[in-house]
């Protein structure tokens, strides 16, 4: 009987920018972080504002409340934190680096296809 091989790449690229900061400090929490590192973590992550600007009309200054710093060191392995439960459930093979992940498993070529 042939076999092949299915990949699926996601980019999460986008998603560093929706991590709420809330869910990942819960998350730090639930992995046995200490409160001292949790609470370093949630001040490197709050104190941010943003605000939009179009033409010459400007919004008032809001609090940054969701997002990791993409080119940061430790905004890259909180998004690795924050995403480690992915592949709970799933039977296939997850490989995951930084914000790339890939998908894989070997299918009967008739039935795979299908799914």
């Amino acid at each position: 009987m042939e076999r092949a091989v299915d990949v699926v790449h996601v980019d999460f690229s986008k998603a560093f920018d929706t991590v709420f900061h809330s869910l990942l400090l819960d998350k730090l929490s639930g992995y046995r972080l200490d409160g001292w590192s949790v609470r370093w973590v949630g001040n490197w992550l709050t104190g941010c504002t943003q605000r939009v600007v179009i033409s010459a009309f400007y919004s008032g200054w809001q609090p940054v409340t969701s997002g990791v710093p993409q080119r940061a060191i430790l905004g890259s392995m909180l998004f690795g934190i924050f995403i480690n439960d992915l592949n709970d459930g799933i039977e296939s093979t997850l490989t995951k680096f930084a914000d790339d992940t890939k998908l894989g498993g070997e299918v009967d070529v008739s039935e795979g296809r299908a799914t």
